[in-house]
């Protein structure tokens, strides 16, 4: 059985939420704490290489919120690995430096911190 087999299975029985139902009852996985790590590590990589990224290309925080549309506290907050970023921020900001937010992440988990 497929993944997309195996989801409409197992939703068959399930009454489907219409949007206003999403909205008063959002779905929130337990977060373990294994779960919580794993993301505040992805946080402080991508902080960490948009800041690199950043301070090589000359930017200041300033410039780099004019150019991605992110103000100015938020990309400090973002590199300093404070804020849980949306995949859509990651993009936007990554777009600036003409990369993707994968390699983003990928080149800072590979340098050292």
């Amino acid at each position: 059985m497929t993944l997309v087999e195996t989801v409409v299975s197992v939703g068959a029985g399930v009454d489907s939420l219409d949007d206003a139902e999403m909205a008063r009852k959002p779905l929130q996985p337990p977060e373990s704490e294994e779960d919580l790590q794993i993301a505040a590590d992805l946080q402080e990589a991508f902080g960490r290489s948009i800041k690199a990224a950043r301070l090589k290309a000359g930017l200041t925080q300033a410039e780099l919120a004019d150019r991605s549309g992110v103000r100015q506290d938020d990309v400090s907050r973002i590199e300093a690995g404070q804020v849980n970023v949306t995949i859509r921020t990651m993009g936007r900001i990554a777009k600036v430096f003409g990369g993707n937010v994968g390699a983003m992440l990928q080149t800072a988990k590979d340098s050292p911190t």
